[in-house]
């Protein structure tokens, strides 16, 4: 099932299975099968406030790293250290005649260790880890 057409299906409501079924999507014949738990899907989320409805956005998962496309809205300075970290690496990978992802994989651009959430990630890490506990007891720095 596409999302446009569930998207379809909650924006208007269908009132009954007629309704339902003049949405595309929802005449195939696996869709058929699930007419009615479709129906009351659509009209259990129909009575719910707007409280209740799932948030829009997937909330972060405290030490995530947000996906590099959302960096601009964040952390403007980080997003401006992956930029030039992934031109640097376009210049190098085209003078070797290279894909970039060669060079240097996407993944390895964006753990770059000046990221603030890195930085949060990796303290909120230290601070719970056993190797941290261990050495805060002992007196010893590790």
């Amino acid at each position: 099932m596409r999302n446009a057409a569930l998207v379809r299906a909650a924006s208007n409501p269908p009132r009954n299975k007629r309704a339902l079924m003049s949405i595309s999507e929802f005449r195939s014949p696996v869709a058929r099968q699930y007419e009615d738990e479709w129906m009351r899907a659509l009209a259990s989320v129909a009575a719910m406030t707007e409280d209740e409805l799932p948030p829009k956005r997937k909330p972060m998962q405290p030490g995530s790293i947000p996906e590099p496309r959302h960096w601009n809205r964040i952390d403007e300075a980080s997003a401006t250290r992956l930029g030039t970290v992934r031109h640097a690496v376009a210049s190098v990978a085209s003078n070797l005649g290279l894909a970039p992802e060669v060079v240097l994989a996407p993944q390895v651009q964006r753990y770059s260790r000046g990221l603030p959430w890195i930085r949060r990630a990796r303290r909120a890490t230290r601070s719970r880890s056993a190797w941290s506990i261990a050495a805060r007891a002992t007196g010893r720095s590790i």
